[in-house]
């Protein structure tokens, strides 16, 4: 994310923001002048962000990376401020902030593990289930009651692992493993050759 910011597209978002600034307040300083409160002010810049942003959606799809919609968010808060005393501005200044620092430091931080090296986390959050559900599994717990697994010949359900049989291993006569034994039925394989393997069913 630090990367977008520091990009020219920035420079292009900032440019147009000063724009579209410049026309609001041109905007509400005429209606001001008229005598508009700013209750109609607010309602009216608010309503023309809102058919922007449905002409945007429909015309560019919706607003994914982070910049632009830290942005927009933004915007949207800067209009519904408009004639509000500077102390409510400094209030929402402070709570944009926060916000957008919380999402920089998770963006930032979500490759962290593997920068400090820490091994994979198989079993922990697993144990932690375990923990909760004093022992059980919940997962399993579940599988084992509402699961059905595919009906067997006789009818009835099977909740184990499927069984397997070994398939014969047919190899040409140009293959690597050409003049080692061949794999049959429960037997093996291969030997040692790593470019052989036991297809299994």
């Amino acid at each position: 994310m630090l990367l977008a910011i520091s990009t020219s597209g920035l420079w292009r978002v900032l440019w147009w923001s000063l724009i579209g600034a410049g026309i609001v307040a041109g905007y509400t300083g005429l209606l001001r002048a008229v005598g508009v409160d700013w209750v109609k002010i607010r309602l009216s810049v608010l309503g023309a962000y809102g058919a922007g942003y449905v002409w945007w959606f429909f015309t560019k799809g919706v607003i994914i990376d982070r910049v632009s919609v830290l942005w927009s968010f933004a915007i949207f808060l800067s209009l519904a401020s408009l004639g509000r005393p500077l102390r409510e501005w400094a209030q929402m200044a402070a709570d944009l902030g926060i916000f957008v620092a919380m999402w920089l430091a998770y963006d930032e931080s979500r490759g962290i593990a593997d920068e400090l090296g820490m091994a994979i986390q198989v079993e922990s959050v697993r144990n932690i289930d375990r923990f909760l559900f004093f022992g059980t599994d919940p997962v399993v717990w579940l599988q084992e009651r509402f699961y059905r697994g595919p009906t067997t010949s006789s009818g009835t359900t099977s909740f184990a692992h499927a069984s397997t049989t070994r398939t014969s291993l047919s190899l040409p006569s140009s293959s690597p493993c050409s003049g080692l034994p061949t794999a049959t039925s429960g037997s093996a394989t291969c030997g040692d050759s790593p470019h052989c393997s036991l297809l299994h069913a």
